[in-house]
C-alpha cells in the first residue's frame, strides 16, 4: 500500500483543523475517517476500527481516568485542599515559578496519559494570584510535567525500550538526565520571561508553625494525590482504581465538623461530587484513540518507517528522524518505541562503544516527537483547559526544546560515534 498520499493529506487536514481551533475530538474523528477512506478501508473495516477503539483497554482506562482526574481536581478546589497545597508548598519554596514547576513535575511522576489535567487547576490558581498569562500557565503545566519523560525510569515507554533492547533502564536515565535538567533550567528564561515585571517571591506566612507546620499541611492537603502516586508507583495499581482511591480520600477530607457526618457527606455529594463529573474532556480522548487505531490498522506508520530505513540516509539522521516522526504521528511514546527499535536497532553495532548512547538518543528522539503533537492527550487537554492557542502555549517552549535537541545531538556525535 502507498502510504504517502493518505498520510500527507490526513496530516494537512489535522493541521488545518488545529489552526481553525475546531474541537480536537471532532478533528481527530474526521481525520480518522479520511485516513481510512484514503487507504480504501471498507465500511465494515471502519466499523471494526471503531469497535476496537471503544473496546480497547487503553481507551477505557484513559477515558475513565480523565473523568476521575477532573473530578479530583474539582474536589480539591471545592474543599479548599488545593489552596492549602499551594500555600504550604509556596511557603516552603518561596518562589511562585518554582511552585508551578514543582506542582507540574510531581504530578508528572504519575505516568497516566492526559494526567496534565490534574495539575492544571493548581497551576491556574497560582497564575491567577500572580497575574501570570494563560499561555504561560499552559506552557508551564505541559513542559514541567513532561520534562522528566526523557529520564524518569518508571515511565512505561522507557521500561518497554529497556525490554526491547535488553539493556537496563538506568542506561536511558543516565544518558538523558542532563537533557531533563537542561530543559528545566533553560525554560525558566522563556516560560517565565514576563516575571521580570513583578516579584517572583511568594508571601511567606509567619506565625503558623514554620517549616514543620507547612510540611504537615502539605502532606495532609495533598493526601489524595499522594495516595494515587503510592498506589501506582509502588503497587502498580490500575490507573482508574488508584485515582478512584484518591477521589475517595478527597471526598472524606475537610468535611465540616459541625452537625452530623452523614448530612455533611450527603451535601458534599450533592454540591461537589456530582457537579464535578464531566464528560466533555474525556470525549476528546475517543477521537484521539480512534485516530491511533486507524493508523495502526492501515499500517501507514510502519510502512513509512520501513521506507526511511531503506533510504540509506546517514545513521545520525535515521536515529533522530524515524523515532521523532513516529512520536509525532502516533502521539504515543510506547507505540513509537515499539515500532522504531525493531527497525533501527539492527543498524547499530551492539559491541560498539557508541551503542548505549545511540539507544538513549533513539528514546530521546521518540519522546521529543511524542511531546509536540496534537495527538498527545496532555498537549490537547492543557490547551483546552487554559483556552489558549497552540501557538500561545508552545511559543515559550520552542527555544528550550531546540537547545535541548542541540545538546542531544552534541552528545550523540561525541559519545555515539555516528560518523
Amino acid at each position: 500500500m502507498d502510504w504517502t498520499l493518505p498520510l500527507v493529506l490526513t496530516l494537512l487536514l489535522l493541521i488545518a483543523g488545529v489552526y481553525k481551533r475546531y474541537n480536537t475530538g471532532i478533528i481527530m474523528g474526521v481525520c480518522s475517517l479520511a485516513l481510512g477512506l484514503l487507504c480504501r478501508l471498507t465500511v465494515a473495516e471502519l466499523g471494526r476500527v471503531i469497535y476496537l477503539t471503544i473496546t480497547s483497554r487503553v481507551t477505557l482506562i484513559l477515558f475513565f481516568s480523565i473523568i476521575l482526574l477532573e473530578l479530583l481536581g474539582h474536589l480539591l478546589k471545592e474543599t479548599g485542599a488545593m489552596q492549602k497545597i499551594i500555600d504550604s508548598l509556596g511557603s516552603l519554596l518561596g518562589d511562585w515559578r518554582l511552585l508551578m514547576a514543582a506542582l507540574a513535575a510531581v504530578i508528572g511522576t504519575l505516568a497516566v496519559p492526559g494526567g496534565a489535567i490534574m495539575s492544571a487547576p493548581m497551576i491556574e490558581e497560582v497564575g491567577r494570584k500572580t497575574d501570570f498569562s494563560a499561555g504561560g500557565q499552559a506552557a508551564a503545566n505541559f513542559w514541567f510535567r513532561h520534562i522528566l519523560y526523557f529520564s524518569f525510569p518508571l515511565f512505561p515507554s522507557m521500561i518497554l525500550a529497556a525490554e526491547l533492547t535488553g539493556v537496563k533502564v538506568t542506561v536511558f536515565t543516565g544518558y538523558n538526565l542532563l537533557l531533563s535538567l537542561a530543559g528545566a533550567a533553560l525554560s525558566f528564561f522563556t516560560i517565565f520571561r514576563e516575571s521580570r515585571h513583578h516579584s517572583a517571591r511568594l508571601d511567606k506566612r509567619e506565625g503558623e508553625g514554620g517549616i514543620g507546620r507547612s510540611w504537615q499541611q502539605f502532606f495532609q492537603s495533598s493526601a489524595p494525590i499522594l495516595v494515587i502516586l503510592c498506589l501506582v508507583i509502588l503497587f502498580q495499581v490500575l490507573f482508574p482504581l488508584a485515582i478512584l482511591a484518591g477521589v475517595a480520600v478527597a471526598i472524606f477530607s475537610y468535611l465540616p465538623r459541625t452537625g452530623k457526618p452523614g448530612a455533611a457527606l450527603r451535601e458534599r455529594f450533592q454540591k461537589q461530587v456530582i457537579p464535578g463529573i464531566k464528560f466533555k474532556t474525556a470525549l476528546i480522548i475517543l477521537g484521539i484513540m480512534f485516530f491511533k487505531h486507524t493508523l495502526d490498522y492501515t499500517s501507514v506508520v510502519s510502512s513509512m518507517a520501513e521506507y526511511l530505513v531503506g533510504t540509506g540516509a546517514p545513521l545520525i539522521i535515521l536515529l533522530f528522524l524515524i523515532p521523532f516522526l513516529m512520536g509525532i504521528i502516533t502521539g504515543d511514546n510506547s507505540a513509537s518505541i515499539a515500532i522504531t527499535i525493531p527497525l533501527v536497532a539492527p543498524l547499530l553495532v551492539p559491541t560498539g562503544a557508541g551503542y548505549l548512547p545511540q539507544l538513549a538518543f533513539i528514546y530521546f528522539s521518540s519522546t521529543l516527537g511524542h511531546l509536540f503533537t496534537p495527538v498527545h492527550p496532555c498537549l490537547v487537554l492543557t490547551r483546552e483547559y487554559f483556552n489558549v492557542t497552540f501557538g500561545e502555549m508552545l511559543k515559550p517552549l520552542m527555544l528550550p526544546a531546540l537547545l535541548v535537541l542541540l545538546l542531544a545531538f552534541t552528545g550523540i556525535i561525541w559519545l555515539g560515534q555516528v560518523f
